[in-house]
Parts: C-alpha cells; structure tokens; sequence
C-alpha cells in the first residue's frame, strides 16, 4: 500500500516537506491572530490531515479510485471526513485541557463542522494530485521498463543474426576450399596469360573477388576497410563490364 515511500530518501523527503509545511502553518497564525497560542492544537490538526492524506492517497484511491467502484470511493471519503473530525474532537475535548491543565472549550458544531470541512478539502484535492502524480510515474517506469526491454531484445537478435552469417560463412569455406581454388586460378592465369592479357587479367579478378568473398575478417563486427571493399567492388564491375563487351553503363 505505502511501496512508493519505502525508499528511506523517499520518507525523508517527505517528513522533511510535512515538518517545514506546519511549522509554516504554526509560525504563520500569529501574524493575522495576534492572540493565538493554540500551537498544539495546530500541530495535532495538521497531523490528522497528513494522516487523511496519505489514507485517501495510498488505501482509498489506490484501491477504490476506479469509475465502478466511485460509490465506494465517495462513501470512504465521507468516512475519512468523520474520521478527521473525530481526531479533532478528541484532540478539543481530552487531549488539549491534559497539555493546557484547563477545561476545553469547544465552539459550536455548526462552526466545528465546516471549519473542518474548510480544512479537509484542500487536503483531499492535494492527496488527488499526489496519487495521480504517482501513477504517472509508474507508468512511466514501466513503459522505460518495456522500452530496455525491447532494446536488449533487439541487441539479442542483432547479436543472432550475427553469429548466424558467421556460420553460414563458415559453412561456405567449409564447402570450397580456398587454397585449392586460388591455386586452380593462378595455374589458369599462368596458362592464359601467354594468350589473352584480357582473359587472364579476367581469371586475376576473379580470384581477388573469391578471396575477398572467402576469407575470414579480423573485425569482430565484420567491417573491413574502405579501400579493400572499393577494390572489391572495382574487380565485381570490371568483370560484368567484360561480360558485356564494356558496354556497361
């Protein structure tokens, strides 16, 4: 019910946030009553309000706070209501002539009952905004949750697809010899060159292409220089270029 102020930085920012709030409030009602010395009494009702807080915020909206449930929720929170005046009428009537060792004097119920209603209500609105604030952190955590999710799913493929063309490339060296055709093409080179410089020259191509194609890359991410891959694309189109009598554009 209280998981999002387990943190002890949390429960100290808050009672840091409430502690600054009364006393605030306590050191504030002399300037506009001058004759104000309930200083108890204040902390007790600010206590009770915190209280009311933290009940409608963490019990009654976590819980109840949804459209089908709203009779509940508006039955709770006149029962949170009463609960506030109670507290602050025993606070009135047995608490406060133990600490002032004189008899309460308590002013008349219609007076007591919206003065309370005055004091509740900006503490409902203000535990409304908290838990709205805290399910939109919430949600936000779990759409970041979703999205490192996501990422580590697709580092996971990428990382699949990679180890799958290193074995399909493995596989293919596996099939063709290298050596065994590179020698096959330097003995047809050697032959030819005698005869044909374009022919051989051809049979030359094609070997720096298949070595290319075969051979295995240092780079764990299977890069290679810039200068090897436009020699290789060099050697692809010169060869197209004698299939088709230069006439390649």
């Amino acid at each position: 019910m209280f998981r999002t102020i387990k943190n002890p930085n949390n429960v100290l920012i808050h009672v840091v946030v409430w502690t600054l709030f009364t006393a605030f409030k306590v050191l504030i009602q002399p300037l506009f009553f001058p004759a104000y010395d309930d200083y108890f009494g204040n902390i007790f009702e600010n206590l009770a309000l915190i209280l009311v807080f933290y009940l409608n915020a963490h019990f009654v909206i976590e819980r109840f706070g949804k459209r089908k449930l709203i009779p509940v929720l508006i039955v709770l929170t006149i029962v949170l209501f009463w609960l506030y005046l109670g507290l602050m009428f025993t606070a009135q009537k047995f608490i406060s002539p133990l600490i002032y060792g004189e008899p309460a004097t308590l002013p008349p119920f219609r007076f007591f009952f919206w003065a309370g209603v005055y004091n509740f209500i900006p503490f409902l609105g203000l535990s409304y905004g908290y838990s709205y604030f805290l399910r939109t952190v919430r949600h936000q955590r779990h759409i970041n949750q979703l999205l490192i999710q996501q990422q580590a799913e697709r580092e996971e493929k990428m990382q699949l697809a990679k180890e799958r063309l290193f074995f399909e490339h493995s596989f293919l060296q596996a099939q063709i010899n290298p050596h065994f055709l590179f020698n096959v093409l330097s003995f047809l080179y050697s032959r030819t060159l005698p005869f044909s410089a374009e022919v051989s020259g051809a049979i030359m191509k094609l070997a720096e292409i298949m070595r290319y194609a075969l051979e295995n890359h240092p780079d764990p991410e299977g890069k290679v220089l810039l200068v090897r891959e436009i020699n290789h694309v060099k050697n692809v189109i010169d060869i197209n270029q004698l299939r088709f009598n230069n006439k390649l554009n």
